[in-house]
């Protein structure tokens, strides 16, 4: 995987970027967020509970700019998975944590055990 860089957090990200708080980031991250998530299984449940963390991919696609997967509290072993504002699955909570523990690592450039 190339390196992230990150880029100016005053413009609107470019296509083949991704938004997270604290500035965009190149789409090596969506990688990542591919790479995490696999879903236990699917569902069209509304989300009601509080959402863990928000990812915008700008894409370079006409069709579909960006795409927005958010994923919220489910129960105490699983959150669901949101795209675009559509419930679409239910994922392990523990995906959830590490996808929230590599993003922390990416913005604030080090592992989550440094201190």
């Amino acid at each position: 995987m190339g390196s992230l860089k990150k880029h100016d957090n005053h413009n609107k990200p470019r296509k083949n970027m991704v938004a997270l708080k604290g500035g965009s980031y190149s789409l090596a991250i969506s990688v990542i967020v591919l790479a995490i998530l696999i879903a236990d299984s699917f569902t069209d449940e509304t989300a009601d509970q509080k959402e863990e963390i928000s990812i915008t991919l700008y894409l370079d696609n006409d069709a579909f700019p960006q795409t927005t997967i958010n994923l919220y509290r489910y129960d105490g072993s699983t959150c669901l998975a949101t795209v675009d504002g559509k419930s679409i699955a239910l994922v392990p909570r523990s995906q959830t944590v590490d996808l929230i523990e590599a993003m922390n690592a990416i913005v604030l450039g080090k592992n989550s055990t440094e201190k």
